[in-house]
């Protein structure tokens, strides 16, 4: 009963989920529970009742946790944590009467997820003492590897099934994709660490064990174990299996140096299968001749297997995250600590309750850090960070040096069998959970605590025995075999169902599936049971805006905006409700604070800002102090045709610091488009039919030489000696429109093929020339372009418009053999483009390929269906003497 969730978990996707986190609880209290049974039946008779010291860090942070979410007085919550206290009360002023009493007055900031993680520490407490005790027993022990072995080819089976049957995802319900074994474990960080321990603990107790077919089962298992945890291609899980394929090499050696003078009785000294004892052979304690082999053959593979990962370039991406580039290191895990320091500065006493991390890392991230904008993860990647953020300083130093002391009592015992079996998985587990939070998972902290109970069972010293002999010595056992029960199942029954219940995965399931008047009452639920979720916040602001409802609406940001200040969709929704209650000047500072909290652009919160006002001075209150915020000013301007604007805008934009090329050109750009007006408006006949961009532009009245010395100033940058090089890409072309305005398109498209052979960036100088030759009617020399230009472009889009231009030359250049392959190359990629099937037909016809422009006709209208036919399709019927549709 104990081992049965090690085989289990693994397949009910790592087992994260609460209610198989509860069904992982209930079943080691059962096995606990049969223990004490069988303890009180034998009486005076039975074995002592073992409470191993290794438990110990299990059962201090399940007391921890317990203490977390345990309801408290409002004074001493306020002592403890005065923050997270007052943000409580003030999220829980905001809600309905009915759901204020709802909100746990505990110090935990996510009390389901604190809930949740209890049922696991419970959990695995009660497998370390039951396999502690059950595992004295030498056909128990035998039992409990051969199950460990079994499970661990059960873990290696199905995922490759899934594998091999092409399932998607973990049992085809989730399609993470990652590595080539995922599955059933949908993480595949933690399916990889998982995979390790099963790999190490076979392949370590293979170095040890006597029977030759077991040797040879434990050896296969930690075979096919390793290559599921090298195929998960998790770096992580790489670093882990290194690590414990090291430890397990030095405690070889250690053990092997001291095997010759070891004569004393060992638990792993079990029969072999043939019925042949070997007591007095050395050969079992040094390690069997093909655990050796697989133990070399296990390393190199390791070791060659982490050299290929890392030597793929987004390994070699994030071991760049180390350097001193910031960006670098912002894209990489390593970005999560600062904030977790943060966080441990602000709630140094009590932390903010275990498991609650993902909510309260929010309100700790920096404007333009990565992470800032969504959630990623859960947990801090580290397990030292991560135990003091969130049980405090004092409680998480205490379980940390917890775990130094019995690490060191371990380490001096470090040549005994048991230590050279275990301490890999264990070392692997603990490296692995430095990288990715593999312990926060049901799967993985029951391998430690099948690790912790095995070592504890061939160790004597690291556990307290209560002997059950003598008048009085069943009283002790008894009770506190029986209080261990009670507290177990107490703790389990009580935080077991609100742990499933407000579980914020089925409560987000609910709210989507809700109909939009329901849908409050379950906002307002969800929120009452996570008072720190700023998701929730932000839905109910929406909903207020449905309502219209902007006070309401407005409540409801601010609140978000409280617990999550980079939240991109609160911004919003304040600025909308203030837009709407009259304060338009503070709304825009809100789109400002909403265009830094985007990530992918501030261009959305700033468009639609300018949308609501025409002043100047009212969108530059909205901008943020980065040189793209300037960029969509400058753009909106210059498609508003408001170009004075549109001038000091991009002036400003080109002299700021963190301009780049690409915004240094814009006064370019803008200065091109006023000289076009500028000319427009002096041509003669311009007063009695002005243009729209002339009527923007202002009065008539325009001195066209200081236009044209303006642009002259605005090209001069970008030209030789002022610039150290000639103008390349899309400078290049920019400097090319203004010659041609300047000083002829001759001289520009002369220009352009001078730097088109010298330039790197060719595609926009030809694509420039390509225009003004087709302008110029230059066909010969378009044509030869064009197929210049081919090479050098890679989108479809591009191609597609390469080869319409070469059909348009050809047709002028009368080259309808030519045009008839372009056209043809073109209709493959665009079957359902009428117009240019009936193109296409046309050339075939003037070829005199009637037949074939016959085929096309009838495709072309097959594919038009009752549409309206294009010009070029009712001249091919008409030319064919089909009947065509209503023109």
């Amino acid at each position: 009963m104990a081992l049965l969730p090690i085989a289990l978990l693994p397949q009910l996707i790592g087992g994260v989920h609460p209610s198989v986190m509860l069904g992982f609880a209930l079943a080691e209290c059962l096995a606990m529970a049969l223990m004490v049974a069988a303890l009180l039946r034998r009486g005076t008779r039975g074995r002592p009742l073992v409470w191993p010291a290794l438990a110990l860090p299990f059962a201090v942070g399940a007391a921890i946790t317990a203490f977390e979410v345990l309801p408290l007085p409002h004074g001493l919550r306020l002592f403890l944590n005065a923050s997270t206290t007052g943000t409580r009360d003030f999220i829980a002023d905001g809600l309905p009467n009915a759901f204020t009493s709802t909100v746990l007055p505990v110090l935990s900031m996510d009390p389901p997820e604190s809930k949740s993680a209890l049922l696991r520490l419970i959990a695995a407490a009660l497998l370390t003492v039951v396999v502690a005790n059950v595992a004295e027993d030498r056909l128990r022990r035998r039992f409990a590897w051969r199950f460990v072995a079994g499970a661990g080819a059960l873990l290696f089976l199905s995922a490759l099934a899934h594998t091999a049957l092409n399932v998607p995802g973990a049992w085809g319900s989730f399609t993470r994709h990652a590595g080539i074994f995922f599955a059933p474990i949908v993480n595949n960080n933690h399916g990889s660490k998982v995979f390790a321990a099963f790999s190490l603990l076979c392949l370590a107790m293979a170095t040890v064990v006597r029977g030759r077919r077991d040797t040879i089962a434990h050896v296969a298992v930690a075979i096919v174990c390793g290559l599921g945890a090298v195929l998960t291609l998790s770096r992580g899980g790489m670093v882990a299996m290194l690590a414990g394929v090291t430890t397990l090499g030095f405690l070889s050696w250690q053990r092997r140096a001291t095997a010759a003078g070891d004569s004393g009785p060992s638990n792993f000294d079990d029969d072999d299968d043939d019925g042949l004892a070997r007591q007095g052979s050395s050969r079992g304690r040094s390690g069997h001749p093909l655990a050796a082999l697989a133990l070399v053959i296990g390393s190199v593979g390791t070791i060659g297997a982490g050299a290929l990962l890392v030597g793929d370039s987004l390994v070699v991406k994030e071991v760049g995250s180390l350097s001193d580039d910031a960006q670098a290191v912002d894209g990489s895990k390593l970005a999560l600590l600062p904030p977790a320091m943060g966080l441990l500065e602000e709630h140094v006493v009590v932390g903010v309750g275990n498991n609650a991390f993902g909510v309260a890392f929010t309100a700790a991230a920096s404007p333009n850090t990565i992470f800032d904008h969504e959630l990623t993860f859960s947990h801090v990647e580290n397990i030292v960070v991560g135990t003091l953020v969130e049980h405090g300083a004092l409680p998480g130093l205490g379980q940390l040096l917890l775990v130094v002391v019995l690490g060191l009592a371990l380490w001096r015992r470090r040549r005994e069998r048991a230590v050279v079996v275990t301490a890999p998985a264990l070392v692997a587990l603990l490296v692995g959970d430095c990288f990715d939070f593999a312990l926060e998972s049901s799967a993985g902290i029951a391998m430690m605590a099948v690790c912790l109970g095995l070592l504890a069972a061939e160790l004597n010293g690291l556990s307290v025995r209560i002997d059950p002999r003598g008048p009085r010595g069943l009283g002790p056992a008894a009770i506190t075999g029986v209080g261990a029960v009670v507290v177990g199942v107490v703790l389990v029954g009580w935080h077991g169902p609100t742990a499933i219940a407000a579980w914020r995965y089925h409560q987000d399931a609910a709210v989507v599936a809700a109909a939009p008047p329901a849908r409050p009452a379950l906002l307002h639920a969800a929120l009452a049971d996570h008072p720190f979720d700023a998701q929730f916040c932000y839905l109910l602001a929406v909903d207020g805006r449905y309502r219209r409802a902007p006070r309401d609406a407005l409540a409801w940001a601010n609140r978000a905006i409280v617990l999550s200040p980079l939240h991109r969709g609160a911004h919003l929704e304040a600025a909308r409700a203030l837009v709407v209650l009259g304060h338009l000047e503070q709304a825009m500072l809100e789109y400002r604070e909403a265009a830094l909290a985007t990530p992918s652009g501030s261009a959305g919160p700033l468009k639609e800002a300018f949308s609501r006002t025409t002043e100047l001075a009212l969108r530059e209150r909205a901008l943020p102090d980065l040189a793209s915020a300037w960029q969509v000013l400058c753009r909106e301007l210059e498609r508003e045709d408001r170009l004075e604007d549109a001038v000091v805008c991009v002036n400003t934009l080109a002299g700021r610091a963190d301009a780049t090329d690409e915004m240094r050109l814009a006064p370019l750009r803008v200065g091109l488009r006023q000289y076009a007006v500028a000319l427009r408006q002096a041509a003669p006949g311009a007063h009695e039919n002005p243009s729209a961009d002339a009527q923007d532009a202002g009065p008539a009245t325009v001195n066209i030489d200081e236009a044209r010395s303006a642009l002259r100033a605005l090209v001069a940058p970008w030209q030789p000696p002022a610039a150290p090089r000639a103008p390349d890409g899309e400078a290049a072309a920019l400097v090319l429109e203004a010659m041609a305005l300047l000083d002829g398109v001759d001289v520009a498209i002369a220009e352009a093929g001078r730097l088109a052979t010298a330039s790197y960036h060719r595609a926009p100088i030809l694509r420039w020339r390509v225009s003004a030759l087709m302008a110029a009617e230059r066909w010969e020399e378009a044509l030869v372009d064009v197929r210049a230009l081919r090479p050098l472009v890679g989108k479809r889009s591009e191609v597609d418009g390469l080869d319409r231009q070469e059909a348009t030359i050809t047709l002028k250049l009368g080259r309808l053999g030519e045009r008839l392959r372009v056209l043809q190359r073109l209709a493959l990629r665009r079957p359902r483009d009428v117009a240019l099937q009936a193109e296409l037909g046309l050339c075939e016809l003037d070829l005199g390929r009637t037949q074939a422009a016959l085929s096309t006709a009838k495709a072309a209208r097959q594919v038009l269906g009752a549409g309206r036919p294009p010009r070029a399709l009712v001249d091919l019927e008409k030319r064919l003497g089909l009947t065509s549709g209503p023109p």
